[in-house]
């Protein structure tokens, strides 16, 4: 038994993804565990359809078993989102590997940029120059080891690679047995908006989900779009309409005093956001507002939503106190029952069992039910409270 753990949002799940794990597959893992995002992303946004359809799906395509990035990693800056993958796959106590997607396809340079970026007088470096120049930290990395590895700052140009750094920084970090595994991406680029080579990127799919189903599908897995399908005739589809109202009515309920208590806002982000709100109609008019050249969209989108489901700034510096599972099939049960010898995390399918017999997750599990409850009243059809803890996980027979 070897296993492979993978770190994802599959929103929603494709043929890119499918691929990934086929390879992965390839280089001779028998197992494959997926640490994927809950119903909120790394970019801060919604995802389309819910952790359980979407779990749901990459077991239908080629995964064993899937669980949950809790909501505090999930809606995280890269770093933090690594940490949180990397942790629970770590913890597990049973993964071999730890494979990533990359526009590199291969391993050289990861290490020597990761090396480079623990470097106290670079770090110091960048936060010097974003404070001078107003930059994001992207850009000043980017140009602080253009003039000593540029090697390293090519390699994090590229947002995969950039993703695949960070969770080899924490493999490093966390001292964790796990090996790194690459694979090359397929197809259409990060964020492409056309399709590629019968791939296409999870962004060009969203934006075409409703209008052209029937279009977009073809670049989905046959089951897995199935899956997908019954969720759109239920109405069980984020309407981003009823999303943008809830935020900004929370919105308009706060200060610059309360925004200080969320994760990165700081150097007068909390003013920009309280004086945004005032004169916003609309989300995308706020997120306009705020956006400058050292808040990236994807950053103020972050924050805004780690505001609407409050968030607190601490948690995610915390560690992820428990493993839930959301999705498996007969391998996946094998991978538990390892789990159960090896994992140093309380490890169950029920949230409600998690709450119950684990003290130190319980604020994590409250704001995961409080979240689902608030993301699935933005269905088209909206759907009743606490699924969360009512949802049975039932074993997959691909």
């Amino acid at each position: 038994m070897l296993t492979a753990g993978i770190i994802a949002e599959y929103s929603p799940f494709h043929k890119g993804h499918a691929y990934h794990i086929q390879k992965t597959r390839e280089l001779g893992a028998s197992h494959v565990v997926v640490c994927m995002s809950g119903n909120f992303t790394q970019r801060g946004e919604a995802s389309p359809f819910d952790k359980f359809a979407r779990a749901d799906a990459a077991i239908a395509g080629g995964a064993d078993l899937v669980l949950e990035l809790p909501l505090a990693y999930s809606l995280s800056s890269a770093e933090h989102f690594g940490y949180g993958g990397v942790s629970i796959l770590n913890s597990i106590g049973c993964v071999d590997w730890l494979s990533f997607g990359s526009e590199q396809g291969n391993l050289e340079g990861f290490t020597e940029a990761a090396q480079a970026l623990e470097d106290t007088y670079l770090t110091e470096k960048i936060k010097s120059r974003m404070n001078e120049r107003g930059e994001t930290y992207a850009l000043s990395r980017h140009r602080v080891l253009s003039d000593c590895c540029p090697g390293a700052a090519e390699l994090l140009e590229k947002p995969n690679n950039a993703l695949g750094f960070e969770y080899i920084k924490w493999l490093g970090r966390l001292g964790s047995k796990m090996r790194a595994v690459t694979i090359g991406r397929a197809g259409a680029g990060h964020d492409s908006r056309v399709s590629s080579e019968g791939f296409a990127s999870a962004s060009y799919i969203r934006r075409n989900l409703e209008d052209r189903w029937d279009g977009v599908r073809n670049f989905i897995p046959a089951k897995a779009a199935e899956i997908f399908a019954s969720e759109i005739q239920k109405g069980r589809i984020i309407d981003r309409e009823k999303l943008d109202f809830a935020v900004l009515a929370k919105l308009r309920r706060m200060d610059s005093a309360d925004f200080l208590n969320i994760a990165d806002v700081g150097e007068g982000l909390e003013n920009r956001i309280s004086n945004a709100v005032i004169y916003s109609r609309d989300l995308n008019q706020l997120l306009g507002m705020v956006k400058t050249k050292r808040y990236t969209m994807s950053r103020v989108k972050r924050v805004i939503m780690n505001a609407f489901l409050d968030i607190p700034r601490e948690m995610r510096l915390r560690g992820t106190p428990y493993i839930r599972a959301l999705a498996l099939n007969g391998r996946g049960q094998e991978i538990l029952r390892a789990a159960k010898k090896t994992c140093g995390e309380y490890i169950s399918a029920s949230l409600a069992d998690i709450r119950r017999n684990c003290p130190s997750a319980r604020d994590f599990v409250d704001l995961e039910v409080k979240s689902t409850d608030i993301y699935k009243l933005c269905f088209r059809n909206p759907d009743i409270c606490r699924t969360d803890f009512f949802r049975q996980v039932k074993k997959t027979d691909n």
